[in-house]
């Protein structure tokens, strides 16, 4: 469990979602998220902990070694399902952008 809550600690620092205000969000106390986060707390309600999976885009397979650009696609994937379900255009606007930028920058690496 500790990798899981290092790996929960990075993912939500790298969202600048602070402790307490995820916490407050998870219905938890302070001290009991950074006691996971930490390795203090090795016990976790399932629930709990798939809804910090799917917050933060963590995958099962992504604790299991899974290269960082797989972790990162898998991050960006889980953002890409809340736009789609905010906001159907602005996900549409963005997809269709980089995959336009995809294939511009694709062109240039092969010559």
């Amino acid at each position: 469990m500790r990798t899981l809550g290092q790996q929960v600690r990075n993912m939500r620092l790298q969202r600048n979602i602070g402790l307490s205000d995820y916490a407050q969000e998870l219905g938890v106390s302070t001290g009991y998220l950074s006691n996971f986060e930490t390795g203090k707390t090795e016990t976790i309600h399932l629930a709990m902990l798939e809804k910090i999976l799917s917050d933060l885009g963590i995958t099962l397979s992504g604790l299991e070694g899974n290269s960082e650009i797989e972790q990162q696609l898998n991050r960006i994937k889980s953002l890409l399902a809340k736009l789609h379900s905010d906001s159907p255009e602005a996900f549409q606007y963005f997809t269709n952008n980089l995959e336009h930028g995809v294939k511009l920058f694709s062109k240039f690496d092969n010559k």
